[in-house]
């Protein structure tokens, strides 16, 4: 039961939720203005309006917003990049088991070593312009390979019994029994590397790239602008939050039948 199979009850707690929440964003927001205006934590803290100024200034929001969709851009291609070889290589795992140890130690070590340390050496194997989405093919990739191989790899008993009697072939148990039930493991796979994408790409446009937010990053601290650093955050939090909730949305719409996928 949902809270809007509750009738009057639940309608009464989303408002308060509701409440909850613009009370306190409006409480952040205060606490952010006062802090940037008196400095009490630091000069360079900018007030939250002349960070909101620098996201809607004709002048300097369109080379915000641009770079933005530069990184959007290499994230999503990154993305789908990494997630797809996620995928194949947990479907090999499950149609030939000698490789799933070594793939899934590979991943374990490779997921050890944070994303910004191999940032360089991708910039000495590849060309500077496919770094970004080659990191977050790389990022995308191990945040959603165990998630997936772990589904795959869940003793359905009673089902692949079945199977087994009806003499059914190892592709076909895979492909009408596996991988429909580790469908909503590939799903909570994705709202996991999404993120973990559009992060990759950001570093990958720190140690190298002619564009997108990661550069501009760099260029507004080297610069000292603040303002400009934390528009560049925001927005990026806020392309994030985006792309999760459509994620989310096509989950429930394609998941339909688990009740809890948050």
């Amino acid at each position: 039961m949902t809270v809007q199979d509750l009738g009057p009850v639940g309608t009464a707690t989303r408002s308060r939720k509701t409440i909850e929440i613009v009370i306190g964003v409006l409480l952040f927001a205060s606490a952010w203005e006062i802090i940037g205006r008196t400095g009490v934590l630091s000069t360079s803290w900018p007030p939250l309006t002349d960070v909101l100024w620098v996201i809607v200034d004709p002048a300097r929001a369109p080379r915000l917003w641009g770079a933005l969709g530069v990184t959007v851009q290499e994230g999503l291609l990154g993305g789908v990049i990494g997630i797809s070889a996620a995928v194949a290589t947990a479907v090999l795992s499950r149609l030939m088991p000698v490789t799933r140890r070594p793939a899934e130690r590979f991943a374990v070590l490779v997921e050890a070593v944070p994303v910004v340390a191999l940032g360089p050496l991708l910039m000495v194997l590849l060309p500077r312009a496919v770094v970004p989405a080659a990191l977050a093919a790389t990022a995308a990739y191990f945040a959603a390979f165990v998630v997936i191989c772990s589904a795959l790899w869940t003793r359905r008993a009673a089902q692949e019994d079945l199977f087994a009697v009806l003499g059914a072939r190892r592709i076909a148990v895979l492909a009408q029994l596996e991988a429909p039930a580790a469908l909503p493991a590939v799903f909570a796979a994705l709202q996991l590397a999404i993120p973990a994408a559009l992060l990759g790409a950001v570093i990958g446009e720190w140690v190298g790239a002619s564009g997108g937010l990661g550069l501009m990053m760099v260029e507004a601290n080297a610069r000292m602008r603040a303002d400009l650093l934390f528009a560049a955050l925001a927005v990026l939090a806020a392309a994030t939050l985006t792309l999760r909730s459509l994620v989310d949305a096509l989950t429930r719409r394609l998941v339909f039948w688990v009740e809890d996928l948050d």
